[in-house]
């Protein structure tokens, strides 16, 4: 009896790790595509500018896509109670979900200050499309968990 109860855990456990991973590839893959439309979009900017308006139109419906592939994820996220890395919240805008960098491009979307905040440094972003702001902890003397195993040998 004992062990058929521990078996039905384990297969339990074992499919609730798939769904999880299933989970986190669809989050991965929907950030991935929104990265790329967001390239997309910079790339054609940066082209010679014929056939404005199709372009622009083109160019807007890029952003859009990427723009709601992003939302998909935080949503995704927020209904499987999956954690987002900090550092993917970093690299798009909370409010208007653009993406801050293109990664092809190198087209910024937003304004950097380092400002000094009681007693501590905070990177501030500032987005270009609907002006929010964005404040990053920045600790110079910090070291990670490996840095400091590191430097004991």
């Amino acid at each position: 009896m004992r062990k058929q109860n521990q078996q039905q855990k384990q297969s339990q456990k074992q499919q609730f790790s798939k769904q999880l991973n299933a989970q986190t590839l669809r989050n991965s893959f929907l950030e991935q595509a929104a990265y790329l439309l967001n390239s997309i979009t910079c790339g054609d900017q940066q082209q010679e500018e014929t056939n404005k308006k199709s372009k622009t139109t083109e160019a807007n419906s890029y952003n859009l896509l990427a723009r709601l592939a992003l939302r998909e994820v935080r949503e995704l996220c927020f209904v499987d109670q999956i954690r987002m890395h900090k550092d993917f919240k970093r690299n798009y805008c909370k409010r208007c979900f653009n993406c801050w960098l293109a990664p092809e491009s190198g087209k910024n979307f937003f304004s950097l200050k380092i400002k000094q905040i009681s007693k501590q440094k905070t990177i501030v972003l500032k987005c270009q499309s609907c002006q929010n702001n964005k404040t990053i902890p920045f600790n110079v003397n910090y070291k990670s968990r490996n840095d400091k195993m590191n430097n004991d040998f």
